[in-house]
């Protein structure tokens, strides 16, 4: 029993849906979580280009859009310096956007109209079974 308590809690955090519409508050919104996995996020995405690295098979983070939002701009960052985050967002609607470096030439950035419905996010690394504490942070403006 007691290995099953330590194994689960080395896996990566899968946190609950948040719902979110125009005008939401906190702005930022901002949600913690933890990386991990080796499923590559290119055959999470469907694709064999344009999203580097690798998560769990699971989205990290599940965000519904009640009502459209015309800007939407997602950073996920990490206090651990030696560490490369990367993310995947999925949209039901069948919307893919996949994020590396574009803030600050080192967090992976996602912005644009999100439309209403459910979107999978998967924060990952650029090297497979790297677990590393990160933020999320979601806002209706660009971040500065």
């Amino acid at each position: 029993m007691a290995i099953g308590c330590c194994l689960l809690g080395a896996l990566p955090v899968v946190s609950q849906p948040v719902n979110l519409s125009r005008n939401f508050r906190p702005d930022p919104l901002q949600v913690t979580g933890r990386t991990g996995g080796e499923v590559s996020l290119a055959s999470l995405a469907g694709s064999v280009s344009g999203c580097r690295g690798f998560a769990q098979g699971q989205p990290n983070h599940i965000i519904n859009i009640v009502e459209s939002v015309p800007m939407l701009d997602m950073i996920a960052f990490t206090r651990e310096v030696n560490q490369d985050l990367t993310m995947l967002v999925k949209g039901s609607n069948g919307d893919l956007w996949c994020g590396d470096d574009q803030y600050r030439n080192r967090s992976p950035r996602v912005s644009g109209r999100f439309t209403k419905g459910t979107y999978q996010i998967w924060i990952g690394t650029a090297e497979p079974k790297q677990s590393v504490d990160y933020v999320l942070s979601i806002s209706e403006t660009l971040h500065k």
